[in-house]
């Protein structure tokens, strides 16, 4: 392989590793991608509904539950099938290393 191979396949590597982090600052790095961070937190103890969230974060159900639709949009979060009181989870896919290096850069 020549070095022109080589550089080519670490810019590859380098776009697919700026694709994958940019889901990441899409929600995080934005407007309300603070507000989605402490739902992030709250979510990475342990599982709540929209309204316990609400709750403990003193902000509005309606507020809230836009900010669970963006991060479900993302695939960062899940959520169970019942009607009432849907119970909100951190996703399987989703990628705590990245979301650790993008919210502190975004508070600093």
């Amino acid at each position: 392989m020549t070095n022109v191979d080589n550089e080519n396949i670490r810019k590859n590597e380098d776009i697919l590793r700026f694709s994958d982090d940019s889901a990441y600052w899409w929600v995080f790095g934005r407007k309300g991608g603070d507000t989605r961070e402490k739902i992030m937190n709250l979510l990475l103890t342990r599982p709540y509904n929209a309204h316990q969230i609400s709750e403990i974060l003193q902000m509005s159900y309606r507020n809230i539950k836009h900010h669970l639709k963006v991060l479900q949009d993302a695939s960062f979060i899940i959520k169970n099938d019942q009607k009432y009181g849907k119970i909100y989870l951190v996703s399987p896919n989703f990628n705590q290393n990245v979301y650790n290096k993008i919210c502190k850069k975004t508070s600093s």
